[in-house]
């Protein structure tokens, strides 16, 4: 009789088992999603402050294109004091397999020196370095875009300014940038 209480014994611990792991896996006992303890509270996003200046204020935008095209510096001078960080977006147009396409490059945030100047070089295209070499694929036939340029003051206020441009053919062989109104 001793086998038979043993039987009864090790299939009810598995039974127990049994229970506990179908409820675990269906999840019974969990709050479903009708219950308020359930439901997903939604945080706003902080909103960013913005501040505003004069047209004396407003820093000088340079964009140099590269002689072949291959990438520009942004030169940002006259920069006020009262900003300590700048980011910047560039968003242009190049080519790919006869079709146009929107590429990018973007920077920052960038400590704003004593100087009051920022200069960047950007590559119109990528640049992987890796074993000490490195290669580039340029973007071909870049024709213009967006820069958008933020400021930001040590309270975190922030200035944009947002300007379109085309890119031509100089009077003296090279690239030139317009901008657009």
């Amino acid at each position: 009789m001793a086998k038979g209480k043993k039987l009864i014994l090790i299939i009810a611990i598995g039974l127990i088992f049994l229970i506990i792991f179908f409820t675990w896996f269906f999840g019974w006992g969990t709050k479903r999603e009708g219950d308020p303890e359930n439901k997903l509270v939604l945080t706003p996003t902080p909103t960013v402050a913005k501040i505003e200046i004069t047209k004396e204020e407003e820093p000088e935008i340079e964009l140099a294109i590269n002689s072949d095209r291959s990438g520009a510096a942004l030169i940002i001078t006259e920069i006020s004091d009262k900003f300590d960080q700048l980011e910047y977006e560039l968003i242009y147009l190049a080519e790919s397999d006869d079709l146009e396409i929107e590429r990018g490059v973007a920077g920052g945030p960038l400590k704003i020196g004593s100087s009051r100047k920022i200069r960047e070089d950007l590559l119109f295209g990528t640049e992987s370095c890796t074993t000490g070499t490195c290669r580039r694929k340029i973007d071909k036939n870049v024709s213009g875009g967006t820069l958008v340029v933020n400021l930001i003051t040590p309270e975190n206020q922030v200035w944009t300014i947002e300007k379109s441009f085309e890119i031509s053919k100089a009077a003296s062989g090279g690239y030139e940038t317009v901008w657009k109104e």
